[in-house]
């Protein structure tokens, strides 16, 4: 999924809050449809760079970013549709990432690892775990979600935190699905994770791409989280691995668990 300004806005400061800054794992490459002086803007704003007389001066990484700009690897070619991006790990590596890698299915993007989230396994064929897993629009587009789940969940360090950007209600044939916050919470809560923060993103115009967020509670029922009113909606959490778990755990929705009289067959 691609981010404009200010979807970007809103997960970059929710990126800069992750507690460790070690390693970053994007989970398919981010497309930022966003031009470069509004991402400075936007890194300004957050006290991340600024202005000197010799140019910018980044609180962060100043050496590697230094070193993208000279090389002329700031931006990347798509393959898939032949237009310029800029490449993320721009971003990743001003908010105080020291390592920035990326796994796809496809290579048009030039990610770190292709691997195919569908199967099982993802952390035995990358071969390492990161601080931060980011994955921001993605696995709608992965038919075996429980697997995809499970990868990330695998590829995460004990402590470390998973970011999940995901379209919620009214996005129609964008992928696979439309994923709840109900699956987040209960999946991640059975299998060894603490969900620390979420928050419900409103698209409010299309054409202008801005976008609006609040903070959400789960509560274990069916009622939805937003009004019926046509605006479409992400769902974006942050989930921290309190426990080191070698099986997956498959969940019950938890609208079903809470209720007094419901028990699973035996």
């Amino acid at each position: 999924m691609g981010l404009f300004r200010s979807s970007l806005e809103i997960l970059a400061e929710f990126v800069n809050n992750c507690d460790r800054k070690g390693s970053i794992l994007q989970v398919g490459v981010t497309s930022l449809f966003v031009p470069p002086r509004d991402i400075v803007d936007i890194l300004q704003k957050m006290e991340l760079v600024s202005a000197t007389d010799n140019g910018l001066r980044w609180k962060n990484n100043q050496d590697r970013i230094e070193e993208i700009n000279k090389n002329k690897s700031f931006y990347f070619y798509s393959r898939l549709d032949n237009r310029k991006y800029i490449r993320p790990e721009f971003v990743y590596h001003a908010l105080g990432f020291a390592e920035v890698d990326s796994v796809d299915i496809a290579s048009h993007d030039d990610p770190t690892f292709l691997y195919d989230m569908n199967q099982p396994g993802a952390a035995d064929s990358i071969g390492r775990e990161y601080d931060v897993i980011l994955e921001v629009g993605t696995i709608e587009h992965v038919f075996h979600i429980p697997n995809a789940l499970w990868n990330i969940a695998s590829l995460c360090k004990l402590d470390g935190e998973i970011i999940h950007w995901a379209p919620m209600n009214n996005w129609p044939n964008h992928g696979y699905y439309q994923l709840q916050p109900s699956l987040f919470f209960d999946f991640y809560q059975h299998n060894g994770f603490d969900i620390t923060e979420a928050k419900i993103i409103r698209t409010v115009d299309d054409s202008e791409r801005t976008h609006i967020a609040r903070d959400y509670t789960y509560e274990k029922s069916f009622q939805s989280p937003i009004p019926q009113d046509g605006h479409k909606y992400l769902f974006l959490c942050r989930a921290k691995k309190r426990e080191q778990r070698e099986v997956m755990s498959m969940p019950f929705q938890g609208a079903y668990e809470s209720h007094p009289d419901w028990r699973p067959g035996e």
